[in-house]
């Protein structure tokens, strides 16, 4: 009896570890150029041998196909525990480091001053958010699609320092379950070493303040970033593939 009630003590003490995620840090490669991806502040990175994880970094991915390389994606440690266990319907803070698909990685020459004044032009030239928004809309729609994005708009360039350019976005997500909400989003575009690379933090949008505090939590892991890359030499390593498409 002692036995089998230890027995079931250890299965319910594994089964919740399944469900406890893992904080550590990552290095990740673009072609041959690694990047190393310290752990956001009181979050945990997602695990694709994880179920949830493994679906949410594939609409990811799918979202982001022919454009970005989905290299990770976070949110709260505890938010990931509540949707691993299905408490919670969805994440609603999390974010993700993207990297340009067909980027010469390992062969970036431009200064990070130049880059960025590069990408502030673009932003500036036209709305990228909103040419690239009907393609997302319809390959979401045949993947996945009891989720549908609503209306979205790009608030253009919202800030830019001498590590990134910060871009502002809204869209309206819904799902066939009920749910329904407003996103903000910015994206922190910026260079490690000779890897183009950007930060994603989305959370619902309750008034505008969301768009300060989104900015200045992806000015700090920005920072983190270059931070953790600022003494890595650049080398040949064996190639590895990316989370992205």
């Amino acid at each position: 009896m002692y036995r089998t009630r230890l027995g079931r003590v250890v299965f319910a003490f594994l089964a919740s570890v399944a469900f406890i995620p893992d904080a550590a840090a990552k290095t990740v490669f673009v072609g041959n150029a690694k990047l190393e991806l310290p752990t956001p502040p009181d979050a945990c990175f997602l695990d694709l041998t994880h179920p949830y994880d493994a679906r949410f970094i594939g609409v990811m991915q799918e979202l982001n196909r022919g454009a970005n390389f989905v290299l990770a994606a976070f949110t709260n440690c505890q938010e990931l525990v509540n949707v691993r266990r299905q408490s919670q319907l969805a994440l609603e803070n999390y974010g993700m480091v993207l990297a340009p698909i067909g980027q010469p990685g390992e062969t970036i020459t431009a200064d990070r001053a130049a880059f960025l004044d590069a990408v502030a032009g673009a932003i500036g030239e036209e709305d990228l958010f909103q040419e690239v928004m009907p393609g997302v809309r319809k390959r979401l729609e045949s993947f996945l699609p009891e989720i549908s994005i609503g209306e979205s708009r790009s608030l253009g360039v919202i800030g830019r320092d001498s590590e990134a350019v910060y871009l502002g976005l809204m869209m309206r997500v819904s799902a066939a379950s009920g749910y329904d909400t407003v996103m903000a989003g910015v994206v922190a575009m910026s260079v490690a070493g000779r890897i183009a690379f950007s930060v994603n933090l989305y959370r619902p949008h309750f008034d505008d303040s969301v768009f300060d505090d989104l900015k200045a939590e992806a000015q700090a892991y920005v920072r983190a970033v270059l931070a953790a890359n600022a003494a890595a030499p650049v080398s040949a390593v064996e190639e590895a593939p990316a989370l992205g498409p």
